[in-house]
């Protein structure tokens, strides 16, 4: 009962995140210009984004996985686009082989680098890094239509790839053989 009441607190949890973020992203971002420039005098959507990052940040323990999942379905229709060539919902509609690549790419990564949080539960850090990468995601969207390209995805997989290497380094350091012998 008690991992039902977590898991149900943590997917309440990431929608309200996700609705105060999709907020503030339509009020400081979206609502600029097609350049995604910022609205710096916006005081509702900044509020909207500080409290969607305390949520997601707090919460970020649980709703990593749905994110994964929802990654893990992107991946697949990635793969399907790329080797048909068409867009899986939009089947009429061709789509660039190079642009579903790049969507690829990023879902493996992205997966590659979250697979740890099924061995161990986020640190803060971590949550900080996955609540950037949402953040990021959330601000490579233009409307509805997801974009690939974008300085957005590379910074959300840079914040996941230092989460990375942290925890790497931790874990290294933590080691009691992890002395390297050839510089004793």
């Amino acid at each position: 009962m008690k991992s039902g009441l977590r898991l149900g607190i943590g997917a309440g949890s990431f929608l309200i995140g996700l609705l105060l973020l999709g907020f503030g992203m339509s009020r400081v971002v979206w609502s600029a210009s097609p350049s995604h420039s910022v609205v710096w005098h916006e005081p509702l959507g900044w509020s909207a984004l500080t409290l969607a990052g305390v949520v997601l940040v707090c919460s970020a323990g649980v709703w990593w996985q749905f994110l994964a999942g929802y990654i893990l379905v992107g991946c697949l229709k990635s793969m399907i686009a790329l080797i048909t060539g068409r867009d899986l919902f939009a089947p009429y509609e061709p789509i660039a082989r190079i642009q579903s690549a790049k969507l690829a790419a990023f879902c493996v990564a992205t997966l590659v680098l979250m697979f740890r949080f099924s061995k161990s539960q986020p640190t803060m850090f971590d949550r900080i890094a996955l609540t950037v990468y949402l953040f990021c995601l959330m601000w490579s969207l233009h409307g509805a239509v997801f974009s690939v390209s974008g300085r957005g995805l590379i910074v959300a997989l840079f914040a996941l790839l230092i989460s990375w290497c942290v925890n790497q380094w931790r874990e290294h350091k933590s080691c009691p053989g992890s002395r390297n012998s050839s510089f004793d």
